[in-house]
């Protein structure tokens, strides 16, 4: 969602970051169009939804997964995906990039939310380190611990 909003202000995720970083209400921040939406589609059932604090914003949800993978790992996934919108030059830039945005957001999160650890655990009914693991193991990882909690 952020992704699209800054595409659709010309900006890149990075952009649109900083400028909300700088913001002193929250009302004028991105983050709030996409909290909203996180409000708006709790009201539903059968979704799945990708997000860093969505586990915050949909408490009732059946299941909250945190799909984790070492910095490596994650930039050689990102830079091999090629997303339009991103584009980088190699694994080492990618890397930066992926902790520029986890410290941007960090900071948004904090200032917003008082939330001082996103990455908090806590919130999540199965954990998965994803780091040396297929989409599709993950998904047969996924798909049994439903069929034992019958979800």
């Amino acid at each position: 969602l952020r992704r699209k909003i800054a595409k659709s202000k010309g900006l890149t995720i990075e952009q649109l970051n900083k400028i909300d970083e700088a913001q002193t209400n929250y009302d004028k921040t991105s983050d709030k169009l996409v909290d909203d939406f996180q409000k708006e589609l709790a009201k539903k059932d059968n979704f799945i939804i990708d997000g860093r604090l969505s586990a915050l914003f949909i408490p009732n949800a059946d299941l909250k997964v945190y799909l984790d993978a070492d910095l490596n790992e994650r930039a050689k996934r990102i830079f091999e995906n090629k997303r339009p919108e991103e584009s980088f030059l190699d694994i080492e830039e990618t890397k930066r990039k992926i902790l520029e945005r986890e410290k941007s957001d960090s900071i948004r999160y904090k200032n917003i939310y008082g939330i001082s650890d996103y990455k908090n655990k806590k919130y999540y009914d199965l954990i998965l380190n994803t780091t040396n693991k297929t989409s599709k193991e993950t998904l047969k990882i996924i798909e049994k611990y439903i069929s034992k909690k019958q979800l």
